[in-house]
């Protein structure tokens, strides 16, 4: 039986990997669920900026405070803040800092910003996720579904899925022999993926979940009008 290539390597020579190596993760998830909501693609894309060191986190340590008090938490830039141009729709969640690197926003104000800033579903998805050229011609496009956010994959796009969907099972399948076997073909797949890491089954990013609860416990306090300032 022929030697499978390492994984690194298997990351480097699909289109589906290409493309990924310029994708962000909640761009990904579209391409892989056009039905996700606003608040799945939202809660990837914030994680993904504080799994970069571009934003980051004080007075709140995952491994020693309870997940509720995450509210409590200050977000501040990371050591990578800036040290790439950032795509548009990540910008809902970098802008407050560009004018005022200095700012430390507690997080559930931040997460009210990035609300406020995204406006609805509907713009997040066809305006501020669609601005980069990889993501062209992927999604069909229509009135309805523009009005209302509703996504449908064009041929291109499902293909790109398909590609996406097999990349993942044999990542996911693999890596974990990887690591014991040659920890460093491993750890250059995990690069390669970027912050798409954090779609995989594999791999676990403590503030997917935790952002995730911020923003369901946000829209709630909004929807009943009690205030958003943690301990009020």
């Amino acid at each position: 039986m022929a030697e499978q290539p390492h994984l690194a390597d298997s990351l480097k020579n699909t289109d589906a990997a290409q493309w990924l190596h310029q994708a962000a993760p909640a761009q990904a998830l579209l391409v892989l669920r056009p039905g996700a909501t606003q608040h799945e693609l939202l809660k990837f894309m914030l994680a993904d900026l504080f799994f970069r060191e571009e934003l980051a986190l004080t007075n709140y340590e995952v491994s020693r405070i309870h997940p509720a008090r995450l509210a409590f938490a200050r977000v501040v830039i990371g050591k990578q803040f800036q040290s790439r141009k950032a795509r548009l729709h990540e910008m809902v969640g970098l802008f407050p800092f560009y004018k005022r690197p200095e700012k430390r926003i507690v997080f559930r104000h931040w997460l009210q910003m990035v609300l406020q800033t995204a406006r609805s579903e509907a713009n997040l998805k066809w305006k501020l996720m669609m601005d980069d050229a990889y993501m062209k011609g992927l999604f069909e496009k229509s009135f309805f579904n523009r009005l209302f956010g509703g996504m449908r994959l064009s041929k291109a796009g499902k293909m790109l899925q398909q590609d996406i969907i097999r990349l993942f099972n044999e990542v996911d399948q693999r890596l974990a022999q990887q690591l014991k076997n040659d920890r460093q073909q491993a750890l250059e797949a995990y690069r390669s993926l970027g912050g798409n890491l954090l779609l995989l089954n594999s791999f676990r990013f403590e503030l997917v979940a935790l952002i995730g609860s911020e923003l369901s416990r946000l829209d709630e306090a909004l929807e009943t009008g009690t205030s958003v300032v943690p301990g009020t």
